[in-house]
């Protein structure tokens, strides 16, 4: 059998084994363009596609794939692809689906060699300086299909992170229905992080919107959940780093220096102890795209039934399929997000950037309309919730340490906002004391009154 045989034969493979299960298109991470283009196997591949995400859209049961269904979405311009009968047929072909992800790697493999054959050619003939040729042999490189490790357990980077910090001391002169969360204030405004909902934690930079996110994530693994954070912009060992230093209590400038106090190592083994014992994960995979961070959420589901994901940030989530404009990029990637936390039936939380409209105003809180690319975004949000910190725009505040987490939107739960003390050394969050909250907005009120 020849190499294009053979590559015809798993394209078909692979469409078939769709038609036949559906839910494995939520695996393949193949594309329109990952087909020969001499064919239509791509064509059929888009159209599986759209005709999936509708039958979801219309909350439909069955079969997405009906040719009755199918028809109805697209008509006469089915015979574009062969028509009803050939779909037929490309689905009456599969008699197992246990080999898909072997053809979804041969189709991968074939895409591969046709761009390095083009590739090759256009350098031949001079079609590209060096820079375009670095570029796009690297573009090359990421068509291999490769999920990366996927998320690992922060546990398994702990054991030597010890090492690490002796190294740089050297060279240094109640009543939940939902998840445990890092706020009781939160867990009794909600219920804690439901399955099935889509949140969204959104604040200017350096307001502790991630410190934030990890301090909620620890308090959801210690209570027997497992929690898998996706970065998109901090490495590995960074938000580790954060971890331990909200775990331990130690300074932050401490963990990245290394210069620890005796006390500080006791409670930095401690810390280690703890993560040690979550079923915490952690993913910083670059170029991640939504399609690939359901893949790994779907895998984890299936071990850990008790699932929170993590997504750190909303914006620069990519997406294997093609946008006119950022904005429409970002509103596919949130309703994948809100389609993936009812599909997998767990709690999905995204931070999500604010624009700078907000500090214009006399009230900084953000709102709704401050979410950049806002789009379909505040639609899809089940729970919608701001940071904000007096202290980062006022050094006078009487309110230095207070954070707010404002409830903006909290559909079948609870709206307000919940107060908390944010320590920006070791970047813990934690519920604030009524008692010392009223004293403090008491002296910030007799404040602001002798400064008129």
């Amino acid at each position: 059998m020849s190499i294009f045989e053979r590559t015809q034969d798993a394209e078909i493979a692979v469409l078939g084994s769709i038609m036949t299960d559906p839910s494995l298109l939520d695996d393949c991470p193949l594309t329109k363009e990952s087909f020969d283009p001499e064919g239509i196997n791509g064509k059929i591949f888009e159209v599986l596609k759209y005709a999936k995400r509708k039958h979801a859209e219309k909350k439909q049961e069955g079969d997405p794939f009906d040719p009755v269904f199918l028809h109805q979405l697209w008509g006469d311009k089915l015979d574009q692809v062969g028509g009803q009968i050939y779909l037929v047929k490309i689905r009456g072909s599969i008699v197992s689906t246990h080999g898909f992800d072997g053809y979804v790697k041969i189709v991968s493999e074939a895409h591969s060699q046709r761009e390095l054959t083009k590739f090759g050619y256009e350098i031949s003939n001079g079609k590209m300086d060096y820079a375009e040729a670095k570029k796009r042999l690297k573009e090359i490189e990421e068509l291999q299909i490769d999920d990366g490790e996927g998320p690992v357990l922060f546990s398994s980077l702990i054991d030597s992170h010890g090492k690490l910090l002796a190294k740089r001391s050297q060279s240094a002169v109640e009543g939940l229905t939902g998840y445990k969360t890092g706020s009781e204030g939160y867990d009794k405004l909600t219920g804690g992080h439901q399955n099935g909902s889509y949140t969204l934690i959104g604040a200017r930079p350096s307001i502790g919107k991630t410190q934030y996110v990890l301090n909620d994530m620890l308090a959801t693994s210690c209570a027997n959940n497992a929690a898998a954070f996706f970065s998109l912009e901090m490495k590995k060992s960074s938000v580790l780093d954060r971890l331990i230093s909200i775990t331990s209590g130690i300074d932050s400038n401490k963990i990245r220096s290394g210069r620890l106090t005796d006390s500080d190592w006791v409670n930095y083994y401690k810390a280690l102890q703890i993560i040690k014992q979550a079923n915490m994960f952690i993913d910083d995979k670059p170029g991640q795209t939504v399609e690939y961070i359901w893949r790994q959420a779907k895998k984890l589901k299936k071990k850990y039934p008790r699932l929170v994901i993590y997504v750190d940030y909303l914006q620069i989530v990519g997406t294997e399929e093609k946008s006119k404009s950022n904005a429409e990029r970002i509103s596919y990637v949130s309703s994948c997000f809100n389609q993936m936390k009812n599909d997998l039936d767990i709690p999905v939380i995204a931070i999500t950037s604010v624009n700078r409209k907000c500090e214009e105003r006399p009230d900084k809180r953000p709102t709704m309309a401050d979410i950049r690319e806002s789009g379909d975004i505040e639609f899809h949000g089940d729970v919608i919730g701001f940071l904000y910190r007096d202290d980062y725009y006022y050094p006078e505040t009487e309110l230095k340490g207070l954070a707010e987490l404002n409830i903006a939107k909290g559909r079948d739960v609870g709206m307000g906002t919940v107060y908390l003390n944010f320590n920006r050394k070791n970047g813990r969050f934690i519920d604030m004391d009524k008692d010392t909250l009223y004293e403090m907005q008491k002296r910030e009120q007799e404040a602001k009154r002798s400064r008129r």
